[in-house]
């Protein structure tokens, strides 16, 4: 449902606010108050601090400020006022002759005239534009969960990710990978990038991307070498056999040190199955083969029991005999992922 354009009450959630408000800064004074009254500031075409209820004036008194706000008053109609220290017309902090503030610090005093009310109108926007460029390049505060910020949506966009439809049919995390930005933006992943992210985004102690791997490549039916026919030069085309063993193509993911619940959470099935193959094909350049390895720290390693509370994966986490040291030297497991 959408917020009201101005609130008509002050809001009971900010009324904790309003005794302890020269306790807090100006920015987060602000932050909090449009946080109780639920305002997005990243809504565009509104204006957030009018849909939070809050508006701003500056104190015409003279003494010596002690805080950056002097108070929090409640209103009916307009909800909250801030009453600040800083950047007014009006007050210590002005640069009028002392007669002027004088005279506006009597008026304001005792209530008399409106010249107070006049200067304060120009004080709300100036402390409104100086909130909002506060705001604008500093990224932990206008994150949200999930990444829906307007700053988060433009670092995406340094990635091809702009779409939010296609970041939400991924398993991937997008709130975590906003870290990795600028690793991913850049033309070259290497190894270490794409192990990197793999260890900071899972919480992992120990991975490794090892390149080089050996598969067996099916050579294509017209590069087959026929008798007399084609693809009979030595040294150039001859080629024995319908596959061939290459190395350029596949590399390894190795993560090391888990335990049985977390090398349970890597398999195809697992909790984090389908993220980490979302995060790899993600950070690759081009769609390479690879494995992956998981490997169980050695007391973690237990021989094979029939259970239903903790069922065995034949292949996956089953082991005849751990007390071996043939066991306990391999005791990891080996997933063909990609072809």
């Amino acid at each position: 449902m959408e917020v009201a354009a101005r609130a008509t009450a002050a809001d009971v959630g900010a009324a904790p606010l309003v005794a302890r408000a020269p306790r807090y800064d100006f920015y987060q004074l602000v932050e909090l108050l449009m946080r109780a009254q639920g305002c997005r500031p990243e809504d565009e075409g509104k204006a957030p601090l009018q849909v939070a209820g809050v508006r701003f004036k500056s104190s015409a008194s003279l003494g010596f400020p002690g805080t950056d706000v002097v108070a929090l008053h409640a209103c009916p109609r307009e909800g909250h006022v801030v009453e600040v220290s800083f950047l007014g017309l009006h007050g210590a902090q002005s640069p009028l002759p002392g007669y002027y503030l004088e005279q506006l610090g009597h008026a304001s005093a005792h209530g008399e005239g409106a010249a107070v009310d006049l200067l304060d109108f120009f004080h709300h926007r100036l402390l409104t534009l100086l909130h909002l460029t506060w705001r604008k390049y500093r990224h932990y505060v206008r994150y949200e969960d999930g990444a829906r910020d307007g700053f988060s949506k433009a670092l995406f966009a340094l990635t091809g990710l702009a779409d939010e439809d296609l970041r939400a049919d991924s398993a991937i995390n997008w709130g975590k990978m906003l870290a990795y930005v600028g690793l991913v933006a850049g033309r070259s992943r290497s190894s270490e990038v794409v192990s990197g992210v793999l260890a900071h985004y899972f919480d992992l102690e120990e991975v490794e991307v090892l390149p080089w791997q050996e598969r067996w490549v099916a050579v294509p039916g017209d590069q087959r070498s026929r008798c007399g026919t084609a693809c009979m030069g030595l040294g150039r085309d001859f080629v024995i056999g319908e596959r061939v063993v290459d190395i350029t193509g596949k590399f390894l993911v190795r993560i090391g040190r888990l335990t049985r619940q977390r090398m349970a959470d890597f398999l195809p099935d697992g909790r984090d199955g389908a993220a980490l193959q979302a995060v790899v094909d993600f950070l690759l350049r081009d769609p390479l083969a690879y494995d992956l390895e998981l490997e169980l720290l050695p007391d973690q390693v237990q021989p094979l029991r029939l259970s239903a509370r903790h069922p065995e994966r034949l292949g996956w986490t089953s082991f005849l005999d751990p007390t071996t040291d043939a066991m306990r030297r391999h005791r990891r497991v080996r997933l063909q992922i990609r072809e």
